[in-house]
């Protein structure tokens, strides 16, 4: 199969960030929760509390780690931006990474 190669670019912030915080609404604020709730079936806030901020933990610490690892591989300025996508996205934004870092 044919497939053009370019290097491989972060993804956007701000489309992921958009949903996060629309998710963080959702979370925090029970007038959101309970409107969105009669529309669509969630689990209690409680739970869907522990689960966003355990993601945004976890979200975190893989941002960290690809910002280590990029000042590592003298990415320069684009260790920000690969961190802040890195943030936003999670592991999604890992493949991409290790595509622009993988020594070949």
């Amino acid at each position: 199969m044919f497939r053009l190669t370019r290097p491989a670019r972060p993804l956007p912030v701000v489309p992921g960030l958009v949903g996060s915080l629309a998710l963080g609404a959702l979370v925090f604020d029970d007038r959101v929760h309970t409107a969105v709730r009669r529309v669509v079936p969630l689990p209690e806030r409680a739970v869907m509390r522990r689960v966003v901020v355990g993601t945004w933990v976890l979200h975190t610490v893989e941002a960290a780690a690809v910002f280590r690892r990029a000042r590592r591989a003298d990415l320069g300025a684009a260790a920000s931006r690969w961190a802040a996508s890195t943030l936003v996205w999670g592991a999604v934004n890992l493949p991409r990474f290790r595509r622009v870092t993988r020594v070949g």
